[in-house]
């Protein structure tokens, strides 16, 4: 056999070898990946997007489109938006302003009266009452697509905050005023929000979800200033709010996507490699410290001291 023969032998061998290797190795990961899959859904982990995804809400029980249609309409900016009144403004640790005792609105945006909140408030009355009405329609579905993954749009976040904020503000008003069943009843609309959003299994909605219970308890907490708050709008109050879940809805949001990570961007792209694999095996699980239930006895005591 020539040289030059032997030659060509050594180079075909070379050639297939840089094909044929990478072909195996796509079929090692492949194999790995499968068998990996096959482990996590044998120990009953949801490795299929419609296990992670809640269940549409029937027409008659979502009220998304009455919260979207309410705020839609609203001015874009106001006093209600610029300066609106502000719920146990911390001045000091320890001690807060009660906002609806105040005789106006200030703050670094400015100074507002409150016939001017009262305005604003007159101007959203149409919005107010569909909000007020979202407790005949329990749960929040705003028909997302979960298909797009990472690329899904979240327009409704910020209609949630703003119907947050703006029952708030009514809520407060009423105080003033002293019309306490409309105030815990705006506070109440706004636990009705925070618990029809619970099933939305995705971070940012969890972290919206929260603020806007962050909004009720500063509210709550003006409440709780007035003496003459009655035993029963107490009551309604806190089976509000005992009524409230999260820590399932956030281990919900934050750990099985944890468990799928990188893998799951990737998967939607059609990409997969066994880094991804070691990844998802190696993560930690992420604690979550949330109080779910209160009591109002211990609730007045331990503000007392406000």
């Amino acid at each position: 056999m020539g040289r030059r023969r032997r030659i060509s032998i050594a180079v075909a061998f070379a050639l297939c070898a840089a094909i044929l290797i990478p072909v195996v190795h796509h079929y090692q990961l492949r194999i790995a990946l499968a068998r990996h899959i096959a482990g996590l859904k044998a120990k009953g982990e949801p490795m299929d997007l419609a296990q992670l995804i809640p269940s549409p809400v029937p027409p008659e029980q979502n009220g998304a489109e009455s919260i979207i249609n309410s705020i839609t309409n609203l001015e874009p900016r106001n006093v209600l938006t610029t300066n609106a009144p502000m719920a146990m403004c911390i001045v000091a640790p320890g001690r807060a302003i009660v906002g609806w005792q105040q005789p106006d609105i200030r703050s670094s945006d400015g100074t507002n009266t409150w016939e001017e909140v009262t305005g604003e408030l007159a101007a959203a009355k149409s919005a107010l009452d569909d909000l007020r009405s979202i407790s005949n329609h329990p749960f929040l579905d705003f028909h997302l697509n979960y298909q797009q993954g990472p690329d899904m749009l979240l327009p409704h976040l910020t209609t949630l905050r703003r119907a947050g904020n703006l029952l708030n503000a009514s809520a407060l008003l009423n105080l003033h005023d002293g019309r306490m069943k409309e105030a815990c009843a705006n506070i109440r609309t706004i636990l009705a929000l925070v618990n029809g959003q619970s099933q939305e299994p995705i971070q940012i909605s969890q972290k919206v979800r929260m603020a806007n219970a962050f909004v009720a308890i500063t509210a709550t907490w003006e409440v709780l200033q007035d003496p003459l708050v009655s035993e029963d709008d107490l009551r309604l109050l806190q089976q509000d709010w005992q009524s409230l879940s999260f820590l399932k809805e956030v281990e919900q949001a934050y750990l099985n996507p944890s468990k799928l990570s990188n893998l799951g961007n990737r998967r939607l792209r059609g990409v997969c490699t066994i880094r991804d694999l070691r990844r998802i095996k190696n993560l930690d699980t992420m604690p979550c410290r949330i109080i779910e239930n209160i009591e109002f006895s211990n609730v007045s005591a331990s503000l007392a001291q406000w």
